[in-house]
Formats: structure tokens, C-alpha cells, sequence
């Protein structure tokens, strides 16, 4: 019995582009064409030309959503924004937890090699005087009697009188 040798599959290298452009993983595109995963990763270990398309397609695909991203971001869409920031640009977002109790802290966005300034040591002060007075450059608040009360706004009038 002479035993037979394995047919060569033939791939597409166009084909293999347009499929990696449209998105879809190694597994899929071998699916899509008819072969299974293991062959198609032989094939682009063997192959040059089919790394290179399957290279190429990514590279067309991630352009492209690229492009929307940024599109989407300069659009104002502040999801993009905060997306194109974390992976484009490698900020990042966490919470920190206080020594003991677990209690959040402020969002922290930062970007990469970022340190904050350490506090300095402060000597804590048993004789404090506290005052209320204005900053040079503070600006007056406004300050409102106006008052909740049963579910409505009570704003008082210029005569003193509440109204609803």
C-alpha cells in the first residue's frame, strides 16, 4: 500500500487580506476558508506572503477604527475621548484605597510616568487659631435662605416673606 501524501492547500492571499481587514480572528478566517487553524497557522509560518496579508488586513482594520475613533472623539463623544486617552495615549484611571478602612478616593487619571508630589512632613500644632477671612483673590459666594421644606423651594422675597 503506497501511502499518500497530503494535498497542498492553496490560500488565497487576497482573500486571507480581505478577511483580516473585515476584522475576523485567525480561527474565522480559516473557518471562512474552508481550512482549519492549525493549517492556516502552518500556512503563515510557511508562507511569507500569507503573514503578509493576514499583517496587512489588521493593519487596514485597526487604521480604519482608528480613524472612527478619533473621528468620534473630536465629534465630542466624551466615551471616545476617554477611550483614544486610555489606549492611545496610555492613561489611566483608578481608585485608590486608604490605608485600613477601604474608603475610595477620587478618580485618579494620569498619564504614564506620572508622579504626584508626595506630601511634605508637616508637625502637627497643638495652638491652632482658626479664621474666616477672605483670600486676596477669592471671589464673594452668594449666599442663599432659601430652604426645603414639605417637598418645595422656599425662596424668601425681597420683603422677607416666603413664597413657593
Amino acid at each position: 500500500m503506497t501511502r499518500q501524501h497530503p494535498r497542498k492547500i492553496k490560500l488565497n492571499a487576497r482573500r486571507v487580506e480581505q478577511l483580516a481587514a473585515e476584522g475576523l480572528s485567525q480561527a474565522q478566517i480559516a473557518h471562512m476558508l474552508g481550512v482549519s487553524p492549525d493549517t492556516l497557522t502552518a500556512r503563515k509560518q510557511d508562507s511569507p506572503v500569507i503573514a503578509a496579508a493576514l499583517n496587512k488586513g489588521r493593519v487596514k482594520i485597526v487604521h480604519e477604527l482608528v480613524n472612527l475613533l478619533v473621528e468620534q472623539a473630536r465629534a465630542g463623544n466624551v466615551a471616545a475621548n476617554i477611550f483614544a486617552l486610555k489606549n492611545l495615549a496610555g492613561w489611566k484611571d483608578r481608585v485608590e484605597l486608604t490605608e485600613g478602612d477601604g474608603t475610595p478616593q477620587p478618580l485618579i487619571i494620569a498619564l504614564p510616568g506620572y508622579v504626584p508630589e508626595q506630601p511634605k512632613d508637616i508637625t502637627p500644632v497643638e495652638d491652632v487659631e482658626v479664621v474666616d477671612e477672605p483670600l486676596e483673590h477669592e471671589r464673594p459666594t452668594l449666599k442663599s435662605s432659601a430652604q426645603i421644606s414639605n417637598g418645595s423651594l422656599q425662596i424668601p422675597d425681597n420683603s422677607g416673606e416666603q413664597s413657593a
